[in-house]
């Protein structure tokens, strides 16, 4: 698909897993979107969920959606992207892609799957804090 110019994007929730109407996504899919993206991570409830590798939505919450998105880009031809896949874990990123995964066997349908991990090694991250190349944005906005 060569696309040029504008691109349209839906983004049916703010985060996978909150929930979106049928009806929603029906509407949103008749403007004839090129992609549908998706944030499925939030640091809104804080670091607990950041820090513990537990996810804020559960699989039952992403799997009701995923499937809704997949099979509704798959009517469509177009892609699906999932940003964040819950937090910045790699065992939140499997777990997302598991899903992907299930849902499209359990569809029979045959979809690309591309999926990045970008978590920073606990050692890097400590090292930067010590050589203060990380500082609370909080006290350094005074």
């Amino acid at each position: 698909m060569a696309i040029s110019g504008t691109i349209t994007v839906l983004t049916p929730t703010g985060t996978l897993g909150y929930g979106f109407g049928a009806e929603a996504l029906a509407r949103g899919m008749a403007l004839g979107p090129q992609v549908i993206a998706v944030d499925a991570g939030s640091t809104d409830p804080g670091p607990s969920y950041l820090g513990s590798n537990e996810p804020l939505v559960s699989d039952f919450g992403i799997r009701r959606e995923l499937r809704q998105l997949i099979t509704a880009a798959h009517q469509a031809g177009i892609p699906v992207i999932v940003g964040s896949a819950g937090a910045p874990h790699r065992a939140q990123v499997d777990r997302t892609v598991a899903l992907v995964r299930d849902i499209v066997a359990e569809l029979g349908i045959r979809r690309k799957l591309a999926f990045i991990y970008s978590d920073i090694p606990i050692e890097r991250a400590k090292a930067a804090v010590r050589a203060g190349e990380i500082i609370d944005f909080e006290v350094a906005r005074r």
